[in-house]
C-alpha cells in the first residue's frame, strides 16, 4: 500500500448500517455514530470498507463515482487537468473496485481518465523539464500546475527530482526531501 492510498482511507463516505450501536465512536479524525439501521451517516473509508466486509452496512457511492463518464468527457475536452471532486479519487476508486462496490462500467471510465491525466502530466513534466534549464533557482519554486491530486504530485516528484539534480548544481544547492 502506498502513502496516498493510506491517506485516502480517511476520506468520508456515506454508509447505511444494518446494525444498532447507540454510542458515538470518538476517533482521532472525528466522532462517528451512533449507528442506527437504515439511517445514513458518513464515516472514514477504512471503517466503511471494514463494516462492508463484515456485511454490516451498505456503502452509498459518492456522486462523482456515478458521474465518472461526465468527468471523463470533461477531462478529454480539457487541455489541462480538470479539478477532480476528491483529492484521492484514484485511490478511493481503486479501493471501491477492489471490494466490487462500483458499477461495472466504472472500471473502464476510470481507466480512461487515469490514462488521460497521466498523459497530460507527462507532457507537463516534459515541458517543465525542458524549461528548468533556463529557469533561475527562485523561479523553480514558483512553477504551478493546477488541479493536480496528491497521487499525481507524488508521481511527479519521483520523476522530476532526479532531473532537477542533474540540471542544477546540486553541490551548491542540496535538496532536502
Amino acid at each position: 500500500m502506498d502513502f496516498c492510498e493510506f491517506l485516502s482511507e480517511d476520506e468520508l463516505i456515506e454508509i447505511v448500517p444494518n446494525f444498532k450501536y447507540d454510542r458515538v465512536l470518538n476517533l482521532i479524525n472525528g466522532d462517528f455514530g451512533p449507528f442506527v439501521p437504515a439511517v445514513p451517516l458518513k464515516v472514514p473509508l477504512w471503517m466503511a470498507l471494514n463494516l462492508y466486509g463484515q456485511q454490516k452496512c451498505k456503502i452509498n457511492l459518492p456522486q462523482w463515482v456515478l458521474d465518472i463518464d461526465q468527468l471523463r468527457v470533461e477531462q478529454e475536452n480539457s487541455p489541462g487537468l480538470i479539478k477532480m471532486p476528491c483529492d484521492y479519487w484514484r485511490e478511493v476508486s481503486k479501493l471501491l473496485m477492489k471490494y466490487q462496490i462500483t458499477p461495472t462500467s466504472f472500471t473502464e471510465e476510470h481507466l480512461r481518465i487515469v490514462e488521460r491525466r497521466d498523459n497530460i502530466i507527462k507532457n507537463s513534466v516534459k515541458a517543465l523539464l525542458d524549461g528548468v534549464i533556463n529557469l533561475d533557482e527562485d523561479q523553480i519554486a514558483r512553477v504551478k500546475i493546477k488541479n493536480i491530486t496528491k497521487f499525481e504530485l507524488a508521481m511527479m516528484k519521483k520523476i522530476i527530482l532526479p532531473y532537477l539534480a542533474i540540471s542544477k548544481d546540486i553541490q551548491r544547492y542540496p535538496m532536502r526531501i
